[in-house]
């Protein structure tokens, strides 16, 4: 699957298609990125201006990108 905009993970969301996130810290300049499993793979979230892995500064902006494709963060946890 192809790396998408948060309006079209969003869409996929509501259809059930999107099971999982994951935010991953990428340690070379300290900023988050999220990817979604959409069915069977990985999908990163596309910055819909540069067509490029969107990169989050902190925390709190991977929260609201995850309330706005659909999922109710209410609680994180370490399941290692």
């Amino acid at each position: 699957m192809a790396d998408m905009t948060q309006s079209q993970l969003s869409i996929l969301f509501s259809q059930g298609v999107i099971t999982k996130w994951k935010a991953e810290l990428d340690p070379l300049n300290d900023e988050w990125v999220l990817c979604f499993l959409v069915g069977l793979s990985w999908s990163y979230l596309l910055d819909v201006r540069r067509k490029e892995v969107k990169r989050f500064k902190s925390f709190d902006s991977v929260l609201s990108a995850l309330r706005f494709v659909g999922f109710d963060v209410t609680e994180l946890k370490n399941c290692t």
